[in-house]
């Protein structure tokens, strides 16, 4: 077991659209909205969302594109504070007008690649679940460092969990599935039970919703971090 005080990704490293203080005027395009935070445009976002996760119950999803599973999670949980990243505009905007609509005080959204800003934001052994659900697999071997779950990651999500916390993951690629089962064993810092326990009982997100109405098996995992 191995954990980094520093990530790789504070270079920038296998970032999607490259460090922040970087990148030029285009790539994804932005939406404006009080509940989609811009901590790498305006200091205070970041100060707000580091005092706003600071206590309490914190639940992270990293890619929630449709939010299926964010947005039910988010309404049936109004006493936990959610941070959810997504790269896609079109899906942050669908997402802030939900949590308008539905008046949610609970949640906040960053449009940004999750691995910069996860230590900058949220407290050391201070968050209760981290979900990844069906991320992009990048088949192409010279994109594999884009993946979202490597050693590196993993480091970073364990200094973030708290003593028993979890990391669920699910995906629909057998090969990147147990390439993470594989990761989280090499790493020593996680019990895994696979599939996630079902006394969960969360919400589906799109994608595996769609699995099941195509035949196509949805793998899952909890990897709970050891308390000593």
């Amino acid at each position: 077991m191995t954990t980094n005080d520093k990530s790789p990704y504070e270079s920038g490293w296998g970032l999607i659209g490259g460090h922040p203080d970087r990148r030029g005027s285009g790539g994804h395009p932005t939406y404006e909205h009080p509940m989609i935070l811009r901590p790498d445009e305006r200091p205070e976002d970041l100060k707000n969302a580091v005092s706003f996760f600071s206590e309490g119950r914190v639940e992270v999803e990293i890619g929630f594109r449709r939010a299926h599973f964010l947005k039910e999670r988010t309404k049936n949980c109004p006493d936990t504070r959610f941070l959810g990243f997504e790269l896609g505009s079109q899906w942050c905007r669908r997402m802030a007008r939900y949590i308008e609509r539905e008046a949610l005080e609970n949640t906040r959204i960053i449009q940004n690649d999750a691995r910069f800003w996860l230590r900058r934001i949220l407290p050391t052994n201070g968050v209760q679940t981290i979900y990844v659900f069906f991320p992009d697999p990048w088949w192409k071997k010279k994109h594999h460092k884009r993946r979202l779950i490597t050693a590196e990651t993993l480091d970073v999500f364990f200094d973030l969990l708290a003593p028993g916390g979890a990391l669920i993951f699910r995906s629909d690629v057998a090969a990147y599935f147990e390439q993470v089962l594989d990761l989280i064993a090499q790493h020593g810092g996680f019990d895994v039970t696979t599939p996630e326990p079902v006394e969960l009982d969360l919400p589906k997100t799109h994608r595996e919703k769609k699995c099941a109405e195509m035949g196509i098996d949805s793998l899952s995992l909890c990897a709970r971090k050891r308390s000593a």
